[in-house]
């Protein structure tokens, strides 16, 4: 063993010590080749002894360690006599494809030492880390990368590092005279999508940056407006920011916060967003309703309303405007099947209700509306076809009660409703089954709602047995 060792150790020393040359090689696979024969049997010897082996292991890891070091100088003194460029010598250590990867990869010290040494050797061609890096894994892989890297720091002097690479591509962009667009296009976020607010915080610190350096007065909002080119995207890519995790959801409230002032002070009419949003071209009324730019829309209408009281307006309106009574009533019953929109689509329902009897709308003027048959039929079948079915309307009439100014309207249609329940033979006692589709064993999963119909169509039927009763002589 002792005599191994000896052997082993003045090879090191040869391979430190020598110029690089073919004798590198040659003591290299010498170092190789002692490694292979000697240190496994060594391995084998320390199997027939009980006492020492945990020390002795562990001590082979040591020695194993140093020589792994020693034989990294080594290759890294042959890449500088061979005057590899840092991108090469990259390749060679295979911090592989992926920028994140190579971050958290321990060879990236070996990297570093070696642009040390090429710069020290050459430096009239001095290279840098953050150049290299930029070389292989592009502005927007290693921008995103660096952001997950700091968050992912567990030291102080880590985080030191990833901020020290973060701010010498932002230095980089600066000196090489970027603009904040075109750091945009090459951060990639037009084409990232639903991901891109990943990496707005880089292209956010740009901007305070040159902002600083040139006592400029660029804007966030401003710079992703030009770079999605224009409002309609980047609604969509703050909806899917407001989804995500709490810095992305907050980064998005901001920036929509932002957008909606702006239109607010532009005192844009809520018509023109509903179409610089495209929702005027998403083919019907249930993808509006499902499209994750509503929100901001509704937010939007509901900022400009408190401005303009006396030009109210509404996403009903938009609605009708754009595609007609007949789709928008067609609309709310597919989008009704929804919970996330059903409180939404009631709502929207109702207001259709309040235009149609404020209008004086006829049965014939209704069923025409539907494109519904309106020989013998009542304003109630065609309300019931139009609202999709005596669920539908019942529940919306329940509501419109409500409103002071349809109140009565809404009463009144009730009663009819109710009339042709009693002639169809439902009584109140099974209402939930034959109306709402609930199976008597599941009564008890009804909502609130349906059963204050079930209730008010009893009240109903009771009086209405009242009424036909004779009176007593």
């Amino acid at each position: 063993m002792r005599l191994t060792t000896i052997i082993l150790i003045g090879t090191v020393v040869y391979i430190s010590n020598a110029s690089i040359s073919t004798a590198t090689t040659a003591a290299i696979d010498s170092l190789r080749f002692i490694v292979d024969q000697d240190v496994f049997p060594v391995k084998r010897m320390l199997r027939s002894y009980d006492g020492h082996d945990e020390d002795r292991v562990g001590g082979l890891e040591k020695f194993k360690a140093g020589v792994s070091k020693l034989t990294e100088a080594a290759k890294l003194k042959s890449y500088l006599a061979q005057n590899k460029d840092a991108v090469e010598v990259l390749a060679k250590l295979k911090l592989g494809n992926d920028a994140l990867g190579a971050l958290r990869n321990s060879k990236m010290n070996a990297l570093t030492k070696y642009i040390d040494m090429f710069n020290k050797k050459n430096p009239d061609k001095a290279m840098s880390l953050i150049s290299t890096l930029t070389a292989r894994y592009g502005d927007d892989g290693l921008a995103k990368a660096l952001v997950i890297a700091e968050k992912e720091a567990t030291t102080p002097a880590t985080v030191k590092e990833i901020q020290t690479l973060r701010n010498d591509q932002l230095t980089t962009w600066l000196n090489t005279d970027k603009s904040v667009d075109d750091v945009f296009h090459l951060l990639k976020l037009h084409i990232d999508g639903n991901v891109a607010l990943s990496k707005v915080e880089v292209l956010e610190e740009y901007i305070k940056k040159i902002n600083t350096a040139k006592s400029e007065h660029i804007t966030l909002l401003d710079t992703l407006r030009t770079g999605f080119s224009g409002d309609d995207k980047l609604v969509s890519v703050i909806a899917m920011a407001k989804m995500g995790e709490a810095n992305m959801e907050t980064k998005g409230l901001e920036l929509e916060t932002a957008l909606i002032t702006k239109w607010t002070n532009e005192n844009v009419i809520p018509e023109r967003i509903f179409r610089r949003l495209k929702l005027n071209k998403n083919g019907n009324v249930e993808n509006v309703l499902s499209s994750d730019k509503l929100e901001t829309f509704t937010k939007y209408v509901d900022e400009f309303n408190k401005k303009n009281p006396n030009r109210e307006t509404s996403l009903f309106q938009s609605l009708t405007t754009n595609y007609g009574d007949t789709a928008v009533a067609k609309g709310l019953v597919l989008a009704k099947g929804y919970s996330s929109t059903e409180s939404l689509v009631t709502q929207l329902q109702i207001q259709l209700f309040e235009k149609w009897m404020g209008n004086g709308k006829s049965i014939g003027d209704v069923a025409k509306l539907l494109k519904v048959e309106a020989t013998r039929e009542t304003l109630v079948k065609a309300l019931a076809t139009g609202f999709g079915g005596d669920d539908k309307l019942s529940l919306m009439l329940l509501t419109a009660k409500t409103k002071p100014n349809l109140e009565e309207k809404a009463t009144k249609l009730q009663n009819e409703q109710f009339k042709q329940w009693l002639k169809g033979d439902i009584d109140p006692y099974d209402v939930l089954t034959k109306v709402f589709k609930i199976p008597r064993q599941q009564w008890h999963l009804a909502t609130d709602r349906q059963k204050a119909i079930a209730k008010e169509f009893k009240s109903f039927e009771r009086n209405s047995r009242t009424k036909l009763q004779p009176r007593r002589a």
